[in-house]
């Protein structure tokens, strides 16, 4: 690269050998580079943390255009003591002009890795269903120069659901990885820098020299190595607990974790923590996340600090304290560099010609043996959401109501603006009701399209639950407002496809003199009582069943009517009694049958009537009794038959008179008899007749008074026995015959 004139002068006033730093643009995309000089650079690497080189610059140029500069790699090359090389690679995030000294601009810039520009990147996003390695390469993917190497050991389980909100790339990436134990630092070359994350600090590798020499001891401090070293001892925790509680088994998880050896005896120091819900799922791994605190505490209290002038010196990398304590093991002379402040300069404005440049180094280091874990917030931020958002309830297309078995639903958040607004736009939330137990509780399953209020358990981006929802011009309540606003009540929506008018409710109206509770099924209605149940109406009743009606009472029913009742049955009536009926009416009853009435008793019947009963056929009787009748009359009994009577009895018939009997017939009167007919007469017996009087015997005639008789015979005889025979007459008597014989 051919510098500027001046420039080229400035370099010739150090000689080759004394100058420690060399600038170069790898990208050669930098139009001031033959116009600038490195003189100083102050830099600052650690481990999980962006390094930050600020560097001093010399230009004969005071009009550099700055904004020029912003974003550009740069590398700053720094000369070892055996004259090897170590580089400072990063971009140019900050550019500034500082001052105009002994006729030179003096310029500064500010280096940071590739990562850092995740920190001007903030979004609102979920994740779902991935590893943090899957995670983090989703978010790498969008620096399109980015080079990072991963070293892990562990096997990681996919992260269920996650959300970054309102918080930079970077904050949201070091969250997770500070929670995960993983540690990173870079590796610098000429033409760039590689990011290397690890699980485990035996993936850090040792320094180039292997070795730095402990020069405390020498008298003159001199020569290249450790100048100064400081150690030290703070009190700690000597025993960690935490608890945490997942839903879908219910109990407490408590982990514990005792410090071997506890820093103190005085008192027990605990550090117990509610880690939050969901935070592990098993003592075992609540462990885990203990002893990755323990390990960034201990770590932290085990830091040693050395002073050192060796350029070999990098952060990520161990090395063994050569000439230290011959009497110590060599494990405990091996450190782990997690921190370092470097410093160096070529001094170019000060007039000794000789001045030498020089570097410096702070090393925080850790005996390699232990294990180093940055602490939660190390170098990021905790997100909380303490207010309320809203979000709306999604699922499958096609489908109404979408969930599982514990009742959660899925939720596009507003901020989303990478989601469908389908089944993956969120893992399955839960939903609060006002009422949950064992089987028994509220249930109200949020519907898609819903907007539903979000909570976030302790505030926790990654635990959100929905506590209620609200309406909005998409779904408005369900009756006009503010006209009913003295109603109240609760009314669903029939699924799937249905609208308006197809709904299960209940409503409240409070108006004053218009009090009503409505009650409306779209289709069936089940009530079930398992004990007693009262019903108690103040005024009317009406009750209207568009079909069929089936009541079935396993016992007894008794129904009291005030006043009236009618029943109409439009059609037929059957009822059924499995045993006794009772019917009692207190005045008159009349029971009007239009057409046919048939009444079937299968064994015995008894109708009694106090005073009167008259019965009225328009037509015809008749009346069949399989075996026997018995009618019997308390006084008199009238029997009245418009035109004819009829009487037809199958064998014999009986009729007992207790005292008299008067048969009158109007017009005639025959009487049949089929084979013989008896008269008993116990005392006496009058016939008149009119006119005539007429008996026909087929055979014979007998009629007979104690010892007389007559007898007729069908042969024309006629015989007269008695003891005497007296014939009276007051006229002539005649006798005719064939032959007369008279003793």
């Amino acid at each position: 690269m051919a510098y500027s004139k001046k420039i080229s002068q400035l370099l010739a006033t150090l000689q080759q050998n004394n100058r420690m730093l060399t600038l170069s643009f790898p990208n050669d995309d930098v139009a001031y580079a033959d116009q600038l000089v490195a003189n100083f650079i102050s830099a600052k690497e650690e481990l999980n943390r962006d390094f930050e080189f600020k560097v001093e610059l010399l230009s004969d140029n005071p009009e550099i255009i700055l904004k020029d500069m912003i974003g550009k790699m740069a590398t700053v090359e720094c000369l070892r003591h055996d004259g090897s090389s170590r580089f400072f690679n990063g971009y140019i995030f900050s550019f500034e002009y500082i001052s105009n000294e002994s006729g030179y601009s003096r310029y500064e810039m500010i280096l940071k890795p590739w990562l850092a520009f995740f920190q001007y990147r903030k979004d609102c996003k979920t994740l779902q269903n991935k590893t943090l390695r899957e995670i983090t390469q989703q978010y790498f993917d969008q620096f399109p120069k980015r080079e990072v190497q991963f070293s892990l050991l562990k096997e990681y389980n996919p992260i269920t659901f996650s959300i970054q909100f309102n918080e930079s790339d970077y904050n949201y990436l070091h969250r997770q990885w500070e929670q995960a134990g993983w540690i990173y630092w870079y590796e610098h070359r000429k033409d760039g820098h590689t990011l290397r994350i690890v699980d485990q600090t035996l993936y850090c590798e040792n320094i180039l020299s292997k070795e730095i020499v402990y020069r405390a001891n020498n008298a003159n401090n001199t020569g290249v190595g450790i100048l100064c070293f400081s150690n030290n001892s703070k009190i700690n925790f000597n025993k960690y607990s935490s608890t945490s509680f997942d839903f879908k088994d219910p109990n407490y998880l408590n982990s514990e974790l005792d410090v071997a050896e506890p820093a103190t005896s005085i008192m027990k120091l605990e550090n117990y923590e509610y880690s939050g819900a969901f935070a592990y799922d098993c003592f075992t791994e609540g462990q885990k996340d203990l002893v990755l605190e323990n390990v960034s505490n201990e770590s932290e209290i085990e830091i040693k600090t050395m002073s050192c002038n060796d350029a070999y010196a990098d952060v990520g990398h161990w090395f063994k304290l050569a000439e230290f304590n011959n009497d110590l093991d060599e494990a405990e002379l091996e450190y782990l560099i997690v921190a370092i402040t470097q410093s160096a300069g070529n001094n170019y404005l000060f007039e000794t010609e000789n001045t030498t440049a020089q570097y410096q180094a702070e090393l925080s280091c850790i005996k390699r043996s232990l294990k180093w874990s940055a602490p939660t917030g190390f170098n990021s931020q905790a997100t909380y959401i303490y207010g309320l958002q809203t979000a709306l309830v999604v699922g499958p297309a096609g489908e109404e109501i979408y969930t599982d078995k514990f009742a959660r639903v899925k939720v596009q958040f507003h901020w989303d603006r990478e989601g469908k607004k389908d089944e993956n736009s969120s893992a399955w939330i839960r939903v609060a009701t006002s009422w949950a137990g064992t089987n028994f509780g509220v249930v109200s399953i949020p519907r898609i399209g819903q907007e539903v209020i979000i909570q976030f358990l302790d505030g926790n981006p990654d635990r959100p639950i929905i506590t209620g929802s609200v309406y909005n011009g998409d779904h408005m309540p369900p009756w006009d407002l503010p006209e009913n606003a003295t109603q109240s009540g609760m009314l669903s929506r029939s699924s799937t496809g249905a609208n308006a008018e197809n709904a299960n409710a209940i409503r409240f109206e409070d108006k004053k003199g218009e009090e009503e509770v409505w009650i409306h099924a779209e289709k069936n209605q089940r009530i079930e009582v398992e004990n007693d149940e009262s019903h108690s109406v103040g005024v009317n009743r009406t009750k209207d069943v568009g079909k069929d009606e089936t009541v079935s009472i396993g016992q007894n029913r008794n129904e009291t009517v005030g006043a009236t009742e009618t029943i109409k049955i439009g059609t037929d009536r059957t009822e059924t009694v499995g045993k006794n009926e009772t019917i009692t009416i207190g005045a008159n009853r009349t029971e009007t049958v239009t057409g046919n009435e048939t009444i079937n008793i299968n064994k015995n019947r008894t109708e009694t009537v106090i005073a009167n009963e008259t019965i009225s056929i328009g037509k015809k009787q008749t009346i069949t009794i399989g075996n026997r009748q018995t009618i019997s009359v308390g006084s008199n009994k009238l029997e009245n038959v418009a035109i004819a009577s009829m009487l037809n009895i199958g064998a014999a018939y009986v009729v007992n008179v207790g005292a008299a009997h008067a048969l009158t017939v109007v017009g005639a009167m025959n009487t049949a008899v089929g084979l013989a007919q008896y008269e008993q007469v116990g005392m006496n017996k009058s016939v008149n007749v009119g006119r005539k009087f007429c008996i026909e015997a087929g055979d014979s005639f007998q009629v007979k008074v104690g010892n007389a008789g007559l007898m007729l015979f069908a042969d024309g005889t006629v015989q007269l026995s008695g003891n005497n025979m007296l014939i009276e007459a007051s006229g002539p008597i005649q006798i005719n015959g064939k032959d007369v014989n008279i003793n």
